[in-house]
């Protein structure tokens, strides 16, 4: 499919499966709006892409784990007179640790991530699209929000959240053009782990054993968004632990994932 003309807007584009599926997209002729935190890296990045593609790349520095930060990007879009025809809601961060021990601040911040700046651009881009009759939003969720994960308590949540949300989403601007997908990656070999607080051992020892690359995971979920799919499991395997995740009793799952993770974790 080629998207040439076409720009999109990539949260959390400075690693990871945000950073290869802004390649990616340039790769199949599209402009990037490259929005994170880290001013030198999307720098590098936008240097990077308008060297081998011949498509523009435009930097954004936001902090969206801040109130208010989704609307001021959108706001710095308008007033640099960019229209994203895809929203690519990647930037997010995941937590670890007991529930009733994690800093109630770095929670609340991991959920204004998450959750709220994630709601707030799929309002702000997705009524432009809207307007316009046409447009892509792609929202990455993970397979933690299929399941309740002990020491992941709040981001499994968080992630459970962007799945539903998607899906009501895709439904309300079904008939207006605009088309609406979820990605659930499964383990994937970024710096989650590192962000999220995991220390070396048995807990990161498996998820890198078990992970998928970013660039996987990233053809995948642009597969699946321009083939207008209303989401996506990243992975055979993980499709597979998905169909069956749908039979179990919930607290029965929980109760097998502590015990698997506290293991995991004391190691």
């Amino acid at each position: 499919m080629t998207l040439s003309g076409k720009w999109a807007l990539v949260t959390g584009a400075s690693s990871g499966i945000g950073y290869e599926m802004t390649k990616q997209l340039a790769q199949k002729g599209c402009s990037v709006i490259l929005a994170s935190r880290s001013k030198a890296k999307l720098e590098e990045i936008k240097n990077e892409i308008e060297k081998n593609f011949t498509v523009k790349a435009f930097v954004l520095i936001s902090d969206l784990s801040s109130l208010g930060s989704a609307e001021a990007l959108y706001q710095e879009c308008k007033k640099q007179g960019l229209s994203p025809d895809i929203l690519i809601n990647n930037a997010g961060v995941g937590m670890m640790g007991e529930a009733v021990a994690q800093n109630i601040n770095e929670v609340q911040n991991m959920l204004l991530l998450n959750i709220v700046s994630l709601t707030a651009l799929c309002r702000l881009f997705g009524s432009d699209m809207k307007e316009k009759g046409a447009g892509f939003i792609l929202n990455v969720a993970s397979m933690a929000g299929l399941l309740p994960i002990p020491y992941f308590t709040a981001y499994s949540a968080s992630k459970h959240y962007v799945v539903q949300y998607s899906l009501a989403l895709r439904s309300e601007l079904k008939k207006s053009g605009v088309s609406v997908t979820c990605l659930l990656p499964g383990f994937t070999r970024t710096n989650f782990d590192q962000n999220a607080g995991v220390l070396p051992g048995g807990y990161q020892a498996f998820s890198e054993g078990m992970g998928m690359t970013a660039l996987q995971v990233a053809k995948i979920g642009l597969k699946a968004l321009f083939n207008r799919r209303k989401s996506v499991v990243a992975g055979f395997s993980n499709k597979i632990g998905a169909f069956f995740i749908r039979f179990l009793p919930k607290s029965w799952l929980s109760d097998v994932i502590y015990s698997v993770v506290s293991g995991l974790v004391k190691k």
